[in-house]
């Protein structure tokens, strides 16, 4: 596999009673994660249309510098993310994770 960026993203379904708290979680801990080197980028979205039975959800995607980094560091990164989560909200929300390897990015 090359040593192209990666994009990992954690989608959240959050109970509507701790959107708030998990924003700002998120938020916070994404300077925390943000190094600029092992992760570039935090993002955090709301995914659309609710599902009313589902309760919100919302994705953070991390962009990792490369393969090697992404696989060297990413359970140190996610659990100190997953952690503080866990500390506050348990059993308040779930999640999956999604792992991408960027082939074509375009901005302006």
């Amino acid at each position: 596999m090359s040593d192209d960026q990666i994009l990992y993203n954690l989608t959240f379904q959050i109970s509507p009673d701790y959107i708030s708290r998990w924003l700002s979680i998120a938020k916070d801990i994404s300077s925390t994660l943000v190094d600029g080197e092992i992760i570039k980028a935090v993002q955090i979205n709301e995914i659309e249309p609710h599902e009313k039975d589902l309760g919100n959800s919302y994705a953070m995607q991390f962009w990792f510098g490369s393969h090697s980094l992404f696989e060297q560091n990413k359970l140190s990164k996610m659990r100190i993310l997953l952690e503080k989560i866990d500390s506050e909200m348990r059993g308040q929300y779930a999640y999956f994770e999604t792992k991408m390897r960027v082939l074509h990015y375009y901005s302006k």
